[in-house]
C-alpha cells in the first residue's frame, strides 16, 4: 500500500489514518496482517544503501568549478548555481553511466526516491564548497518541496524531480510548485523530469501548459528533462 504510493498520496493517507481511532486501528490491521520479506542488502535491489557510495565517486570523479558563483547571494546567481548543478547531473546520468542506478536488477525503474537521493548527495558534495545550503524534504505547510537551496533568507531556489512513470506529473508541476513557490517566497524553481519509460505525451503537455500560462503572464517554474532511459552497450549499437 505505502511502497507504490507518491508523496501526494502517502500524505493523503497519513491524513486518513489518523483521523480517527477506527481509521487507525484499520491500519495497523492492515499491517499485523501483513508478511513482511526481508530486505537483501547484499544486492540492495532498490539502491536504499549504494546511492551515497556512488554519488559521491561521480560528484568528486567529475569536480564542478562553482567558484564564480561563491560570493554572490542574490536569487539571479543562487538560481544560476543551481542550474548549473542540475546540467551536471544530467551530464552524469546521460553521458556518464549514472542512468543504471535508476533502475532495478530485473530492469524495471526503481522508486522515484532514488533519483531524488542521487541529486541530493551530487548536489551536497558541490554545495557546502561553494557556501549554497540545501535542504530536502522541506515542508512548506502546503506539502514537502524536494529541495530548496538558498543564501540567505531572500535567494531561495526550490527543486522538483519526477520520474515519467509517476501518473502525477502535470498536476504536480501547474498546482504544487507554485503553491510551494508562494509559501517558501521564491520566483524561482525548477521542475526535473528524468525519463524512464512510459512518458507518453507528459512532455508535451507540460510545455503546453508552460507556455500558455507565460503567455497569459502568469508565473511559471523552469522545466528540465533528464533522459534516463537505458542504453545499449557499444557493442549492440551497430
Amino acid at each position: 500500500i505505502w511502497a507504490i504510493k507518491t508523496k501526494r498520496d502517502k500524505n493523503l493517507l497519513k491524513e486518513q489514518a489518523l483521523s480517527s481511532e477506527k481509521s487507525f486501528s484499520t491500519l495497523l490491521d492492515i499491517i499485523h496482517d501483513s508478511y513482511p520479506k526481508p530486505y537483501n542488502i547484499t544486492i540492495d535491489p532498490d539502491g536504499l544503501i549504494s546511492w551515497a557510495k556512488v554519488s559521491a565517486k561521480f560528484a568528486y570523479g567529475l569536480p564542478l568549478n562553482l567558484s564564480v558563483f561563491k560570493k554572490k547571494t542574490d536569487l539571479q546567481s543562487a538560481y544560476e548555481l543551481v542550474k548549473t548543478i542540475i546540467d551536471q547531473y544530467r551530464f552524469m546520468i546521460e553521458d556518464k553511466g549514472l542512468y543504471k542506478e535508476l533502475y532495478k536488477v530485473d530492469g524495471s525503474p526503481r522508486h522515484e526516491s532514488t533519483a531524488q537521493r542521487l541529486f541530493f548527495a551530487i548536489a551536497y558534495n558541490y554545495c557546502k564548497v561553494n557556501d549554497l545550503d540545501i535542504s530536502p524534504e522541506i515542508d512548506t505547510y502546503s506539502g514537502k518541496i524536494d529541495f530548496k537551496f538558498s543564501k540567505g533568507f531572500h535567494s531561495r531556489v526550490l527543486v522538483e524531480i519526477k520520474l515519467s512513470t509517476n501518473p502525477n506529473i502535470q498536476s504536480g508541476y501547474e498546482k504544487q510548485l507554485e503553491t510551494y513557490k508562494k509559501s517558501e517566497e521564491t520566483l524561482k524553481a525548477f521542475y526535473l523530469v528524468i525519463d524512464v519509460g512510459k512518458m507518453g505525451k507528459k512532455d508535451f503537455r507540460l510545455m503546453e501548459y508552460q507556455s500558455s500560462q507565460s503567455n497569459k503572464g502568469n508565473p511559471v517554474s523552469d522545466i528540465e528533462f533528464i533522459n534516463g532511459l537505458k542504453k545499449l552497450s557499444a557493442s549492440k549499437q551497430r
